[in-house]
This record gives structure tokens, C-alpha cells and sequence, in this order.
């Protein structure tokens, strides 16, 4: 294109979004990376139960996030390009965002002050109702004898 007196146009949106692609890439892979050793059963042995839940949950979610951002730098244009949904089929990379975006989602609604606070709650052993009554249908009568703590 050059020899012909025509070059191409610089255009800064496209490099930056494909710098990012690649740098987002790089950081999934290593965290993944990471997750994948501290997997192995001669790492995982030698960690206590605090490193081994982060590593695999909160750099877990970490490298999700990651590679579901990467996905989407890599196909923002071409997600809504008419030309780029052949047979009236979404591209493939819209389809496999599908489950990590559900998933981060669901974890994102996991961490809300009303939810997460409860979860904390059970987790520590907090119930609603501290005993549980066993009671058939045909005697329904309210005496101390039919309820149990547990």
C-alpha cells in the first residue's frame, strides 16, 4: 500500500483497544497460571485453609473477570456489526460470554450489603428460629413436648 502512495490510516481507538486485549490477556493468563499451581497437590499441601480459599475463590473470580474482559476487548466493534451475524447467528464470542457474564453477575449480587451480611450470618451459625417443632397434622396442640432444640 505504501509503494502505490497510500498508507493506512492510524487509527488510535483500534491500537488502544488492542493494547488493552493483549495486556488484559497477559494478566488472565497469569493469574490462571497461578490458580493452576496452586492447584497441584504438592502446592496445595504446603498451604493453610486462609491461602488455599483465596487463591481459588478470590483470584478465581479475579482471573474470571480477567478473561471475560479480555473476551469482550477482543469483539466490542464486531458485537454489534450487522455484517458479523451470519445466517442471523451471533458471533461465537458473544456466545461463549454468556456463562462468565452469568457467573460474575451472580456473584456481584452474592456481595450486596442485604445478601452478603446475611450469608455471613449462616455461615457463622446464625438460624432464624432456634428450635424446630415436630408436630403431626392430626395433633396440633401447643405443649412443651413437642419442641426440640437443636
Amino acid at each position: 500500500m505504501v509503494k502505490e502512495g497510500q498508507a493506512e490510516v492510524w487509527d488510535e481507538e483500534a491500537v488502544w483497544r488492542m493494547e488493552l486485549y493483549l495486556s488484559v490477556g497477559i494478566m488472565a493468563l497469569g493469574l490462571l497460571s497461578l490458580l493452576a499451581v496452586a492447584s497441584l497437590p504438592s502446592v496445595s499441601n504446603s498451604l493453610n485453609w486462609r491461602e488455599f480459599t483465596f487463591i481459588q475463590s478470590r483470584l478465581g473470580y479475579a482471573a474470571l473477570f480477567m478473561s471475560t474482559l479480555h473476551t469482550l476487548l477482543f469483539g466490542w466493534d464486531r458485537a454489534f456489526q450487522p455484517s458479523s451475524y451470519h445466517f442471523y447467528l451471533p458471533p461465537t464470542f458473544v456466545l461463549v460470554l454468556a456463562l462468565p457474564c452469568t457467573v460474575l453477575l451472580g456473584r456481584l449480587l452474592l456481595a450486596l450489603p442485604c445478601v452478603s451480611l446475611r450469608l455471613a450470618r449462616i455461615r457463622r451459625g446464625w438460624e432464624k428460629q432456634r428450635c424446630i417443632r415436630f408436630q403431626l397434622p392430626e395433633n396440633e396442640r401447643n405443649g412443651t413436648e413437642d419442641i426440640s432444640d437443636v
